[in-house]
């Protein structure tokens, strides 16, 4: 009936009468009723139905091909109301879950229908739920999540940018060496710019006046050249309403400029070294403030702290423009009552009479606005000029009262604002950066991601266990492994550590949990690392191990310290993958954030009372079907008394007859 798309009463008559089992039938390809019914763009009631009828196992039940119910419905593009109710029974389970080929439901839907975005960023925001999505998702889905986050519109990249899914893709995509090294390097270069103009010239070279030493030109010469050509890279790779509509990049443009005028200038013999000065002052300003910007790209919430602040300045031009305008209206009034106040002065000593000019009054307006109280410093002439005396009064009620307070409420509601905003902009600044070089890196870029995923695990057996959900990829947390499992096992560690099977040899202990063990774990001591010294089964203690765990404890801080100078020195590329993650991932703020639990509590509610209705329905289906089958049985039986009641009368009446007929023979 599935397969035929049969009506909805028709398949509701064949699962009430057959139940459970006949919702959980498979055909000679390992299709249940619900593939077909989810190949046929069957109604969502109809699917609600089997789902009911079989549990929230079927949703999970796979064919030959290791689809399960999602994967069916993104293949044949059901509509939205399926793939949410899909999604809302089944949880994390059903959307992480990997086909033969190895790919997830997303996957099918970026292939399929590219253009349901809805149903894409429901997907999405439900993987983004997985805490450890990273220890299995697959590469190619983390590039074709990229690829179609690119392609969308700026409402559908806002939304995917506050996604937990796609933040955690960027987080990994990013501590790769062919990403994380660039940034290291534009780090390193405009560090150079700011020790060498700050540090490395004297005041003389630095103010022109005579020329800076061949050593900090080349300096110069080289951090320029790199972030230089690192802004025209960003022109080029990046759209153009992208790249201008970001406020870093002027600034970028700006202090290359500077840079550049700066080398010209060091390297000349100090002649008109006035507005040389100015250029070689703004320089050193600029670096330093662009410095902010660029340890931005590194590090989320000085990003995100750079960017309210940037917000801020932007909303207060409107404020500062409006105090501006008071002020000088009110230094205006003071100087006019200060004049008025004057013409007693006329015949009068001039030692004896202070006047007053019009680059006072603005001296003095504008002092007051930033030093509040500063205006009646001089009292006994605001005594002597009553004219000014109440213009003064009036000035500093509207400057401490009314544009102090308000200019402190802006700043407070802004900084909110500014900082929800912030934590966007540093996720679309990295998906932008990784952009710019993927685009450049093109197909190399793609060969190296699947070179680096394909030599972790081989081919075959990295595609069967990731579909299987039972190997991570990554650093795991051993302390909560539930995997049946583990990678790279060649010393049975995992059958020791789940089942305490037999006991691997120290050397092989502490060198697989050293690859793969969480940061945690290994630094911090803990119950963990103490089994993994001692051989112990998982309810055993080592008291002596413990004890020991605090002499290591600081040669391993020393160790990791070592590994973050080397990774600084060979701009990251010596650090391990877990101190990039631990140095440069941004903060996952939004996980679950798009969804209400009270909500999601009742939805759930709503499903399990649904669920018992049609089970309900279901068995009443099934008493009313025996009732009538006892009625129809009864009605038989009657049928059947009345036929031998009439056949026993019938036997008599023919005995009888022929009782007579022998009797009036013989007569």
């Amino acid at each position: 009936a599935c397969h035929f798309n049969a009506h909805f009463d028709v398949i509701q008559f064949l699962v009430y009468t057959g139940g459970e089992q006949s919702v959980k039938i498979r055909d000679s390809i390992g299709n249940i009723p619900l593939h077909w019914a989810l190949s046929k763009n069957a109604p969502s009631e109809a699917v609600k139905l089997l789902i009911d009828i079989g549990g929230r196992d079927t949703l999970n039940m796979t064919n030959r091909l290791g689809w399960n119910a999602l994967h069916a419905a993104t293949f044949f593009r059901s509509k939205y109301s399926v793939i949410k109710l899909l999604t809302d029974i089944g949880g994390t389970e059903i959307v992480n879950s990997t086909n033969r080929k190895n790919k997830t439901p997303l996957d099918i839907l970026y292939e399929k229908n590219p253009y349901d975005t809805d149903s894409i960023q429901l997907v999405q925001d439900k993987m983004g739920e997985d805490e450890r999505l990273m220890t299995w998702l697959p590469r190619e889905t983390s590039l074709s999540t990229l690829d179609w986050v690119k392609r969308q519109s700026g409402r559908v990249q806002k939304h995917a940018f506050q996604s937990p899914y796609l933040q955690m893709i960027l987080n990994d995509t990013l501590v790769d060496n062919q990403f994380l090294a660039i940034l290291v390097i534009d780090l390193l270069a405009q560090i150079l710019l700011v020790v060498t103009l700050s540090y490395g010239l004297t005041t003389s070279e630095s103010t022109g006046y005579h020329a800076a030493p061949f050593w900090a030109i080349n300096l110069l010469m080289y951090g320029t050249f790199w972030l230089s050509a690192r802004m025209i890279m960003g022109m080029v790779a990046i759209p153009v309403g992208s790249w201008v509509g970001e406020f870093s990049n002027w600034l970028a443009g700006a202090q290359n400029v500077l840079a550049i005028w700066t080398i010209v200038i060091l390297g000349g013999n100090g002649d008109d070294q006035g507005y040389k000065a100015a250029i070689l002052v703004s320089t050193i300003g600029i670096v330093w403030f662009r410095l902010v910007f660029v340890i931005g790209t590194l590090f989320y919430g000085i990003a995100v702290f750079a960017f309210a602040l940037q917000r801020i300045a932007i909303k207060l031009v409107a404020f500062l423009v409006s105090s501006t305008l008071v002020i000088l209206g009110f230094a205006h009034m003071m100087y006019t009552a200060s004049t008025w106040d004057n013409r007693n002065c006329l015949g009068v000593d001039a030692s004896e009479c202070e006047t007053s000019t019009l680059g006072i009054s603005f001296y003095t307006a504008f002092t007051e606005f930033l030093i509040p109280g500063n205006i009646f410093s001089d009292e006994p002439y605001l005594r002597t000029n009553r004219f000014h005396l109440v213009i003064t009064f009036i000035f500093a009620i509207l400057i401490e009262l009314v544009l102090l307070n308000v200019l402190i409420a802006e700043i407070v509601h802004s900084l909110d604002l500014a900082k929800e905003r912030g934590k966007r902009s540093f996720w679309e600044k990295r998906f932008n950066f990784i952009m710019e070089l993927g685009n450049i890196y093109k197909s190399p870029c793609t060969r190296r991601l699947k070179e680096i995923n394909e030599a972790r695990w081989g081919n075959n057996d990295r595609q069967r266990l990731k579909r299987e959900k039972k190997m991570p990829t990554t650093r795991f947390t051993f302390s909560t492994a539930h995997y049946e499992i583990f990678p790279g096992d060649f010393y049975s560690f995992c059958k020791w550590w789940t089942k305490d099977g037999d006991v691997p040899r120290l050397f092989d202990r502490i060198t697989y949990f050293f690859t793969w063990a969480s940061i945690d774990e290994i630094i911090l001591p803990s119950n963990t690392f103490e089994r993994v010294l001692s051989g112990k089964g998982k309810d055993d203690n080592s008291y002596l191990c413990r004890l020991g765990l605090y002499f290591i404890f600081p040669f391993m801080i020393v160790a990791h310290f070592i590994f973050f100078l080397g990774g600084l020195l060979s701009f990251g590329f010596l650090w391990p993958k877990w101190m990039r993650i631990f140095l440069f991932s941004g903060s996952i703020e939004g996980r679950r954030s798009h969804s209400h639990p009270c909500g999601e509590q009742i939805d759930v509610i709503r499903n399990e009372v649904k669920s018992i209705s049609n089970e309900f329905k279901a068995e009443k289906f099934v008493v009313k079907n025996l009732e009538n089958d006892i009625m129809e049985f009864h009605d038989d039986l009657k049928r059947i008394g009345h036929m031998m009641t009439r056949s026993e009368s019938a036997f008599i009446e023919d005995e009888m007859s022929e009782m007579y007929s022998a009797q009036s023979d013989e007569a």
